[in-house]
């Protein structure tokens, strides 16, 4: 885990409720500078986490499938899967976790496997 990553195990607050599900207790707003967009993933999501991988602590699941359920940034503006692959690349890389921001780009583009 890099340091960013040990960073966002402090800051986020989710609830295990099952194996791969988890339910997030506060509001993540994450600003995406390559799309200059913001993303809400609001109190109360469930989330799957890295479907078919190992769960890691970062906020980039978290993101990945708020976009990939609601194809939207916060301002109405469509989200394809192509951008929602590359924020999750993006949150991975912010949050110290470079090596897998590399390795899961290409199996959440191809078809939502992480």
């Amino acid at each position: 885990m890099g340091f960013m990553g040990l960073i966002m195990a402090y800051i986020l607050n989710f609830k295990v409720l099952d194996y791969h599900k988890y339910l997030l207790l506060d509001e993540i707003v994450y600003y995406s500078k390559r799309y200059d967009r913001y993303v809400t993933v609001y109190k109360g999501f469930i989330s799957d986490g890295a479907t078919f991988a190992m769960d890691i602590t970062t906020r980039a699941w978290w993101i990945h499938d708020i976009l990939c359920h609601t194809y939207k940034f916060d301002d109405g503006s469509k989200c394809n899967r192509w951008k929602s692959s590359r924020i999750l690349c993006d949150c991975l890389w912010e949050d110290g976790y470079w090596i897998r921001a590399f390795l899961w780009f290409i199996p959440t583009l191809l078809g939502g496997l992480l």
